[in-house]
């Protein structure tokens, strides 16, 4: 009976989640469109023909499914439609409703799986369930309120999904999950790349270093692979091609003091609470994790703007995670430092 009780509750507490995760996929889809705009080098028009400008034409998974899905007899979702999406004819019309009902199932598993790695850390359903929201507070600095640059592609959610998912396997060390996750991943953007750089500093004395190797060689072996294809297949795209150089633009950023508080702005300022409070995570793979910021910084510096803060998506798992993590151990510290009020009145009296 018990068990049953439980049961009971555990499918409740997870279909309320879900019934709630679905709201809020809507919610931060919905303002995803109407406060952002396509950029004109990879409208979804351009990119679902394949005639996007190089870089963005690489990242091809989502135009690849819409152009899949599209040309068979499947019902279309009556979702709404953005007046920012270009649509000419019925056939942009179906195509631009699988964008948006793509992008709205991609924010919804993206909290299914936050919410499976938090509670394969924190060890608790109830905890998981309710710190996941917390992505809520944190994404829209990321893709709603910047008001520089604020375009819309149909990568940028998948990526932090796929990411997350990668973040999950390398915590389990379920490879049979990672290696799906990162092949699929890179084909929607190569910053997928990272999850190796954090494999690396996670297993580092944890692992035999023939073992990290061989993991190693191989996640590169897919990922250049890939670029290599996909580089063949659109050479004759517009563009810089597999990257444009912004190295110049991005010092010029940094020397510009004005700017600071915006980009400090990046991942709803949780960074803070991790920059100052790191000592708090007590989970290795959570704390090595944060390492990845380092290479993704630099990376960033010479072939992206910084100042485009939807480019940090990826870090937003990681460093969302740290804090949370961290406000845990807090309020542990203040549970165990307070004084019981009936030991307080002894005291006094």
């Amino acid at each position: 009976m018990a068990q049953t009780t439980m049961t009971r509750k555990r499918i409740f507490s997870t279909g309320a989640f879900l019934l709630m995760a679905a709201f809020a996929a809507y919610f931060f889809t919905e303002f995803r469109f109407y406060l952002n705009e396509e950029y004109s080098r990879a409208t979804v028009s351009s990119l679902v023909q394949q005639t996007a400008d190089r870089p963005f034409q690489y990242r091809i998974l989502i135009p690849w499914i819409v152009r899949t899905l599209s040309g068979l007899p499947l019902p279309v979702p009556p979702v709404h439609l953005p007046p920012q999406l270009w649509i000419t004819n019925a056939v942009a019309i179906e195509q631009a409703r699988l964008f948006v009902f793509l992008e709205l199932g991609s924010t919804f598993a993206l909290l299914v799986a936050f919410r499976a790695y938090l509670k394969a850390v924190v060890k608790s359903e109830t905890l998981s369930s309710i710190m996941a929201f917390a992505l809520m507070l944190v994404l829209p600095f990321n893709y709603l309120l910047p008001r520089t640059a604020p375009f819309w592609y149909p990568s940028d959610i998948p990526a932090i999904l796929f990411f997350t998912l990668g973040l999950l396997a390398l915590y389990k060390r379920n490879w049979f999950l990672f290696y799906p996750v990162y092949f699929f991943g890179a084909f929607n953007r190569e910053t997928i790349c990272f999850l190796t750089f954090i494999y690396i500093f996670t297993a580092y004395r944890q692992e035999k270093i023939a073992r990290i190797l061989i993991h190693v060689a191989l996640q590169f072996v897919i990922w250049i692979s890939i670029k290599y294809i996909l580089h063949l297949m659109f050479s004759g795209n517009p563009g810089e091609g597999l990257f444009e150089p912004q190295f110049g633009a991005n010092i010029q950023f940094l020397l510009t003091p004005k700017r600071w508080p915006f980009f400090l702005s990046n991942m709803g300022f949780c960074w803070l609470l991790v920059v100052t409070r790191w000592r708090y995570i007590q989970d290795t793979f959570a704390r090595r994790s944060l390492l990845v910021s380092i290479p993704f910084l630099i990376g960033m510096c010479i072939v992206g703007d910084l100042w485009e803060l939807r480019i940090y998506g990826e870090l937003i798992p990681v460093f969302l995670l740290g804090s949370l993590l961290i406000l845990i151990e807090l309020v542990k510290d203040k549970d165990q430092t307070a004084v019981p009020f009936s030991s307080s009145r002894e005291a006094i009296q």
